[in-house]
């Protein structure tokens, strides 16, 4: 098999053949992010998506 990401690789007809990454590798579920600051984050970057007052002039129909 020819590797093309770390997720996929192509066998010798060229179908593309999916392999799931460990779970350990996401850091959403090992528990990496569990203590970081995402808020901080946005403070930092003046990144504030979702907090923003709506300016938008959309009228529902």
């Amino acid at each position: 098999m020819k590797k093309v990401s770390d997720t996929f690789k192509t066998n010798r007809d060229n179908n593309l053949v999916y392999k799931s990454l460990k779970k350990k590798s996401n850091p959403w579920k090992n528990g990496k992010f569990k203590d970081h600051d995402f808020k901080r984050d946005m403070e930092e970057l003046e990144f504030n998506v979702g907090n923003e007052k709506s300016i938008g002039n959309e009228k529902w129909l």
